[in-house]
Order: C-alpha cells, then structure tokens, then sequence
C-alpha cells in the first residue's frame, strides 16, 4: 500500500467508524475512559484534525495515534497466533506485518517495509518492548506474547486461529 492509498483508506475507514467495527466504539469521542488500560478518570481523546484526519490520545500516556495504530496490534495477534512463535525475534515479526500486502506494513516506512526499529517504536506507545531473548546458544531482539496480553485485552478483536 502506497501513502496516498493509506490516506484514502483513512478516509474510508475514519478512526471513529474503525473502532466501532472494532467493539471499542464507545471510546471513540472528545472524552472516554481509555480502551487500553483500568481508567478511573476520562483520559482518551479522539478527535479530528484540522486535515481531515482523525487522532487519538491517552492523556495518562500509554499511547496516541491514528487508524494506523489501531491495526497494529490485531495483525501482531494474528501473526503470534500463525507462527505459533514465543517469544518472537523482532526482524521476523517485521518481515511477517512487511508480507501483509493488504496492510500498510509493506510500504510504511517511506514506501519501503515497516522496520524492527519502527515497529518498536510503534509498539512503545502501548508500552511495549523488545528484549534480548535466547534460544539455545542465540541471543537476538525479540517479543514475548505476554508483554502483549494486556494491550490485546483491551483492545484487540479475536484474532485468527
């Protein structure tokens, strides 16, 4: 997917309609409890740019974003849940969302693959991150499922089996 295709797949899918397809529609105005943690206080926001796009942010700092974010972690299920991988290296989760050619992964970094860098940073919004793992003698970045559960909790729908 190309950016300008990416923008039009924002337009047709805006963020609030997104989360309603989602179940976390209820979320999806000025001030709501955040979908992605316990909130005692309204402290997520979604809103519209004066672009056009739409934005959304937790004011209590687990993440912020837009449509883009909220496929993120959906995709990332459905891959742990393919490969059947725990924990997970970095490069071979990138390469996984970077094969998803109905996605933007493929072309999200400037029109090349999404990155292991840019993943970690995306990821870092739900406060999750990569950690030197071991298999063996092999040490390498990688991921592991559970440092998801609670990010796939609250926000993700089922995922493929």
């Amino acid at each position: 997917m190309r950016s300008d295709e990416i923008d039009e797949a924002k337009k047709k899918l805006p963020l609030p309609v997104l989360m309603h397809c989602l179940g976390v529609g209820e979320h999806a105005k000025k001030s709501a409890r955040c979908p992605f943690h316990e909130d005692k206080h309204n402290s997520f926001s979604v809103w519209q740019r004066p672009d056009a796009g739409w934005f959304w942010k937790c004011h209590s700092g687990c993440g912020a974003g837009d449509e883009i974010n909220f496929l993120l972690l959906g995709d990332v299920r459905n891959i742990f849940n393919r490969i059947d991988a725990d924990p997970i290296p970095s490069a071979d989760l990138a390469q996984a969302l970077a094969e998803m050619e109905d996605r933007p992964w493929p072309e999200l970094s400037r029109g090349k693959p999404i990155t292991t860098v840019k993943l970690a940073l995306m990821l870092k919004r739900f406060r999750i991150f990569p950690g030197t793992k071991r298999d063996g003698n092999t040490t390498f970045k990688g991921y592991d499922r559970n440092s998801f559960d609670d990010a796939f909790d609250r926000y993700a729908p089922p995922g493929d089996s």
